[in-house]
């Protein structure tokens, strides 16, 4: 049986909510939400406060009207959020984040009753209240069901309050108080599972989880569903893999399939006189040692009934109530963890693997259920060698046991190092059991296996020497006995020192032709042969290979053998650590958006594969182009990282306000002053007031963006605003479209005729002026046709130069004439 252990992951969000609303003694939080990047708190007050989930901080507030929200729910994509208010009312904001003027969407199905669920699924969101009613609100709708039809109906009037509700595909799973329902969304039918009632705040849920986004299900539906009774069929395509868990009295577990028929009923009464699990509290710190708390706790209370229920692992069902939380493994029939040390629990969220618990007002803990052999390997990879060895000491039995059954816990064989060059001897003496049974069990076991050209190849699953290669791998690694192939790469090896660029037609084949989950064993391989050979190090040498051999190649890194994407990662790493790119408190500096980094493709991909993103940015500040998203929720970040074109990203994200934030950091970065730390820092690579300027325009508008130049105007330097910012405020004033104009002017400014352009902007200024108006020159009547180069409409009234050339095209006479990319066959109409 697989030992699984409770945990307790220290975060900063406790103190970042109550920092938050520590000045509002009034505002209480009465919901919250968590996905992947935000954590969203509904108050009385009925505002929305939406922080960022990792690092913890607070983002915006969202105000709303509708009074005290009793649920907050964001949608799979992130884009849309719901919110159910005391009233009744079901508000869905459309882009929430993105779109700061946000106009909600209201529906009234339950408005005068309280709604006790919301869950979303694709498009949709489905509710239900405490008088039995199940609606469905949509978002996006089809636009041939938007003219014909409301995005928000109701589905089902039932007998009781709502208790919980489940998705699956085309499936609605719902638990009332008394009976349990399986809905048809396709056919618009429903039935009931079993026969027998109940009385309580039961839930129920699929054995199986759906992520899909693109769910289509009820949007537009407006017919209420049909029940079917008794013994009516209840068809359904469905896997027989997946079933339904409902919650019944006495610490029961009715198990159903898709034809509503009740299969089986497990019973966990006899299950429930275990002591209460040992919580492990861990900390991010690297240094950090292991804290277990113990409870005195022997058995769960005999009143003890399953409430609301989650599917947390394959057979593993969560369930909580006031007194704590607990997890059953259906499969065995038996408790495998519970704890009340998370009393008056008021809601859950899961975001696997962990488990956020809302307890009373702000205090929200992270928990998670993790096997043993996640945990220790989890802490080895995050470098906590201290708590990995710790772990491997407090569970010493049941490690020991992993080496015989575990493909990864011969990893841990690195602590024989680690703890020693951490001088921890006496620690590396409490595990040393395992590391010994580590040593003799991987010792023979190797496996021989010939290829089609005479390659052995000779697996060799653990290596207590190994220590070149990346540490969460190194013992992992086979060896390759291929004296031809490492003759080869010796031959490439000796004439890239002379040749660095040179290839060799052999030694790229050998490349090509080797598995690329196989290639870090080869380059292992050849390390120890150059050792052997000449004593020199060509670790450094088989790096840079291997990254320049991937980098040519379109891999899926979700094909390939998680250590190989590590070993890529750390190498990547290793060659690329641009540290001095960034403050001595991490934050980047303008000067690290220049940076030009090697293989930026793989970078690309290596960034957007890994959970530690933070790692990579930390090491390689330029990846912040990448993240431009991320960045722009920290104002601070994105005004010293300077980068133009991840400002262009998030345009759409800034505000007034949020410019005029930017320009009081632009002004303090100005005088060298970090804007984390305030230690003086190098400001190269800064961006000018001019492009600044200009992205305010392209963002803002052309009237806002002089509003705040003016605003600041005290701290601009002389000269700093160049013509171009001032063209662009005019020239965006005529085109429909502001990012278009702030972009010609850049071209043009690029293709040194800006005083061409000036010169048109000062003859439309005159003619606006005088109130003159005088037809284009050389231009045909059609205010449609665009110029042939910028696509901007040749009727442009600042623009009135205008070229038509015998080929048909029209051109304005400032792309003519200062462009040579113009197409050499286009000759100018001499009669025009």
């Amino acid at each position: 049986m697989d030992k699984y252990v409770l945990v307790e992951y220290l975060s900063s969000i406790k103190t970042a909510i109550c920092e938050t609303f520590k000045h509002t003694q009034r505002i209480k939080l009465t919901s919250f939400d968590v996905s992947n990047h935000y954590i969203i708190l509904g108050t009385n007050s009925g505002g929305i406060y939406i922080f960022k989930r990792t690092p913890c901080e607070f983002l915006r507030l969202i105000p709303s009207k509708e009074g005290s929200t009793v649920h907050v729910k964001i949608s799979p994509d992130e884009k849309n959020l719901a919110v159910a208010s005391a009233r009744g009312l079901v508000i869905i904001l459309e882009n929430f984040f993105a779109d700061l003027n946000v106009r909600p969407l209201l529906f009234t199905e339950h408005e005068g009753h309280a709604i006790t669920v919301m869950k979303w699924h694709g498009n949709s969101v489905y509710t239900g209240d405490n008088n039995g009613k199940i609606a469905v609100c949509s978002v996006h709708a089809k636009l041939t069901k938007a003219i014909f039809q409301t995005p928000s109906s109701t589905l089902m009037s039932l007998d009781s309050s709502i208790v919980q509700i489940d998705t699956y595909k085309n499936y609605l799973l719902i638990s009332t108080k008394t009976r349990t329902y399986l809905c048809d969304t396709e056919k618009e039918q429903y039935k009931q599972i079993g026969k027998k009632l109940r009385d309580g705040n039961f839930g129920a849920c699929f054995s199986q989880t759906d992520f899909s986004d693109h769910f289509d299900g009820c949007e537009g539906v407006r017919k209420a569903f049909k029940t079917i009774e008794g013994e009516d069929s209840f068809s359904s395509k469905v896997s027989n893999d997946v079933r339904l868990y409902c919650s019944r009295p006495g610490a029961r577990l009715w198990t159903a399939n898709f034809e509503a028929t009740v299969l089986s009923t497990y019973q966990f009464r006899n299950s429930l006189n275990v002591q209460s699990s040992d919580l492990i509290t861990i900390e991010s710190a690297k240094d950090t040692r292991l804290r277990v708390t113990k409870f005195d706790e022997i058995e769960i209370s005999k009143d003890f009934n399953f409430c609301k229920v989650y599917l947390l692992y394959k057979n593993i069902i969560m369930t909580y109530d006031n007194k704590g939380i607990y997890f059953f493994n259906v499969e065995k029939n038996n408790i495998v963890c519970w704890s009340h040390a998370f009393d008056n629990i008021r809601d859950v969220k899961i975001l696997k693997p962990h488990i956020y618990v809302w307890r009373n007002d702000l205090q929200i803990n992270i928990i998670s259920l993790q096997s043993l052999e996640e945990i220790v390997i989890n802490t080895l990879i995050s470098k906590q060698y201290l708590l990995c060895s710790d772990l491997c000491v407090q569970f010493n039995e049941e490690v020991f046991a992993l080496i015989e059954k575990s493909k990864k816990i011969n990893l841990i064989s690195i602590l024989r190092t680690k703890l020693k060059e951490l001088e921890e001897n006496d620690l590396l003496g409490k595990i040393e059991n395992i590391l010994n049974k580590l040593d003799e069990y991987y010792k023979d076991q190797t496996v021989g296996l010939k290829f089609e050209n005479g390659i052995v190849l000779v697996e060799n699953q653990y290596s207590a020497q190994a220590t070149t290669l990346p540490e969460n791998i190194e013992s992992n690694f086979e060896n390759l006995d291929t004296n031809k192939d490492l003759k080869i790469l010796y031959k490439q090896y000796v004439l890239n020192k002379t040749h660095k660029l040179a290839e060799l037609t052999e030694s790229s084949k050998i490349l090509t032709n080797t598995n690329l989950d196989e290639l870090p064993s080869l380059f292992e391989s050849f390390i120890k042969y150059v050792k052997d050979k000449s004593e020199e190090d060509a670790t450094l040498w088989c790096k840079e290979q291997l990254l320049k051999f991937v980098s040519k190649s379109l891999y899926n890194f979700d094909q390939l053998k998680p250590p190989t994407v590590e070993a890529l990662s750390r190498y990547f790493l290793d060659l690329n650590n641009y540290k001095t790119d960034c403050c001595k408190c991490g934050f980047p500096l303008p000067r690290a958006h220049k940076r030009k980094l090697d293989h930026y493709n793989l970078a690309s991909k290596l960034f957007n594969y890994t959970e530690n993103k933070q790692e990579y940015l930390n090491n390689i500040p330029l990846l912040y182009k990448i993240n431009a998203c991320e960045l722009a929720l920290n104002l601070a970040k994105i005004t010293q990282f300077s980068d133009k074109e991840v400002f262009k990203k998030v345009l759409f994200t800034m505000t007034y306000d949020k410019w005029d934030d930017v320009i009081k950091l632009y002004i303090k970065l100005s005088q060298c002053q970090c804007l984390n730390c305030t230690e003086t820092i190098d400001i190269d690579g800064l961006l000018t007031w001019t492009e600044l300027g200009m992205l305010m325009v392209e963002s803002i508008g052309p009237k806002n963006a002089n509003r705040l130049v003016t605003r600041y105007a005290q701290y601009i330097p002389k000269g700093e605003l160049k013509q171009e910012f001032y063209q662009s405020c005019l020239f965006s004033m005529t085109c429909p479209n502001q990012g278009v104009a702030v972009k010609f002017v850049e071209e043009v400014r690029a293709a040194g005729t800006s005083k061409m352009l000036g010169d048109c902007l000062e003859q439309f200024l005159q003619k606006q002026h005088s109130g003159l108006q005088s037809p284009h020159k050389s231009i045909t009547p059609d205010s449609n046709i665009k110029c042939s180069y910028c696509q901007i409409s040749i009727s442009n009234p600042v623009l009135r130069e205008v070229k038509h050339c015998v080929c048909g095209h029209y051109y304005h006479q400032v792309c003519f004439k200062s462009h040579s990319s113009i197409c050499k066959y286009c000759v100018e109409d001499t009669n025009s």
